[in-house]
């Protein structure tokens, strides 16, 4: 192979999302992922594998050009007329009528799942018992593996396809399937804040588990069942049921790091897809703020916005309308941080990390206050800055020195 025209995927880790299309794309699989140290796959060539057709830049979600649904596009609140399936969903069930109507189709529906180490990967389902598993929410980033090879088989298989992901996957997706018909393909974008780092998580989940002496055995990030919508918690339980963790999201140190916005993919940051132009054929999300528009319609077991972006997209809503109760509003009545612009990366950032790499992710968080600190801590802190500006004044002589 010739170097000296060496594919480049990206320049720098901003420029990828992880959505897999590359690896999925290439003709002789020489491209594969590897974990970044903040826990982020990211994908590299084997030079001595690749023939350097460029496929993998041509179909990059990122760098190339961008499917935008501009029209038809509306936008509804709704929620499933089932109570048990809304209480077990993450906003307002919608997703289990457009699983049930594909299910009904003989179709395929393709979501994220945790695995038994409770990190996520996107799975293949054809029956409720395996696609309830998608249902709620997980704020991480899924493994996709061969996940799109897949959809493109049952999509030339002529089934009906329902795929749901990050709005960066759905577009890898599509670009990834190119010229096969996706006359049955239905795609369903999520309202995405961005993807927090699977290793933090894991972290801690391993923390978790050594401060309680007890392995998980459940986890929802999502739940209703003690203080409703509004203000659902985290909640982990142990392989006998009982409670581990039980704390929303201003209380919770993982939610803390996401919602501040430390832990989230260097691409979420500048996200092209955080705005009302989606890649799917329907959005869905939580309606934030509908308690203060239709206060009657919320009753804090969950209220789902739904955003058709194209006529296939109006067309599926329609068939599972008789099973949920909806009601079309303005865009400027349901506009969200994450349908206007990326999530911003905050100063703190690198401070995070550093301090994470240097003492690990509790050590981190008490430097930046989320979590408090003991006399210990505080002893640590205090010799840590001193440490540092010894060196910094070192490094200073040391080249003026020079």
């Amino acid at each position: 192979m010739d170097n000296t025209k060496k594919v480049i995927l990206f320049n720098k880790k901003e420029e990828c999302s992880g959505c897999s299309a590359c690896v999925s794309a290439c003709p002789v699989s020489a491209i594969d992922f590897r974990e970044d140290n903040e826990g982020f796959l990211y994908p590299y060539i084997n030079t001595d594998l690749c023939i350097q057709c460029g496929k993998c830049v041509r179909i990059c979600p990122i760098t190339g050009d961008r499917d935008n649904k501009e029209s038809p596009k509306k936008y509804y609140a709704a929620r499933i007329n089932d109570s048990s399936v809304r209480m077990e969903s993450s906003s307002g069930g919608i997703f289990s009528l457009l699983a049930e109507w594909i299910e009904s189709k003989h179709g395929v529906i393709y979501g994220a799942e945790f695995d038994a180490d409770y990190t996520v990967r996107h799975s293949r389902a054809e029956h409720s018992k395996e696609w309830t598993k998608f249902k709620t929410s997980k704020y991480l980033q899924s493994r996709m593996e061969n996940i799109f090879l897949q959809v493109k088989n049952d999509l030339i298989a002529g089934r009906f396809v329902l795929f749901t992901g990050t709005p960066c996957q759905i577009s890898g997706l599509i670009n990834y399937l190119g010229e096969t018909s996706k006359e049955k393909l239905i795609t369903c974008d999520l309202i995405c804040h961005g993807t927090p780092s699977p290793k933090i998580w894991v972290e801690y989940l391993k923390f978790i588990e050594k401060s309680n002496q007890r392995k998980i055995g459940y986890v929802n990030f999502r739940s209703k069942e003690n203080s409703g919508w509004h203000r659902s918690k985290l909640n982990i339980l142990d392989i006998n049921g009982e409670v581990l963790v039980d704390e929303g999201k201003e209380n919770n140190l993982f939610f803390k790091l996401f919602s501040n916005n430390l832990i989230l993919r260097p691409s979420c940051y500048i996200c092209k897809y955080a705005d009302i132009r989606r890649p799917g054929d329907i959005t869905l999300g939580d309606f934030w703020g509908i308690e203060k528009l239709f206060q009657e319609f919320d009753d804090n077991k969950g209220i789902s916005l739904i955003i058709c972006n194209t006529e296939k997209g109006e067309n599926i809503l329609e068939k599972i309308s008789k099973d949920m109760t909806y009601f079309e509003v303005q865009q400027e009545q349901c506009i969200q941080p994450n349908l206007e612009r990326p999530s911003y990366c905050p100063e703190t950032r690198q401070r995070f990390w550093h301090n994470y790499f240097k003492r690990g992710g509790i050590y981190a968080a008490k430097q930046l206050g989320l979590i408090s600190c003991n006399m210990r801590d505080q002893i640590i802190f205090f010799y840590d800055r001193v440490i540092n500006k010894i060196m910094r004044l070192k490094r200073n002589e040391d080249s003026e020195t020079l």
